[in-house]
């Protein structure tokens, strides 16, 4: 099946199509979920006519952001880290100060999840 210039097998293409307010993608490496995720996009703005900047996609790394900025072809959708988009609506809030400093730096976020999981 094809969507757009990619081509998906029927999960991808079933994923691509479900109409949900939310969607969480998860495979393994080489499975194809950067790909979805384009076709996905396409679909909702092309198909669903939806605009752009009303499509937040969030991932875990910032290898992934880089590689999904990169491709996909509406440069007005949001595509951020976990962390990223924490640190953003940190920036709406101000309360003794909290807004304007750096609450963890990446790499203490990061010793804090290996610590408890």
């Amino acid at each position: 099946m094809s969507l757009g210039d990619c081509r998906l097998d029927r999960q991808q293409h079933e994923a691509v199509i479900a109409c949900e307010d939310a969607q969480l993608v998860l495979a393994s490496a080489g499975s194809g979920k950067t790909m979805s995720l384009m076709a996905k996009i396409n679909y909702l703005v092309e198909r669903l006519h939806i605009a752009p900047p009303q499509i937040l996609v969030i991932s875990f790394t910032k290898k992934t952001v880089t590689e999904l900025h990169e491709r996909c072809a509406h440069p007005d959708v949001e595509i951020r880290t976990f962390h990223g988009l924490g640190n953003s609506l940190l920036q709406f809030v101000e309360h003794d100060g909290l807004a304007s400093r750096r609450l963890l730096s990446e790499a203490e976020a990061l010793a804090f999840v290996r610590s408890y999981v």
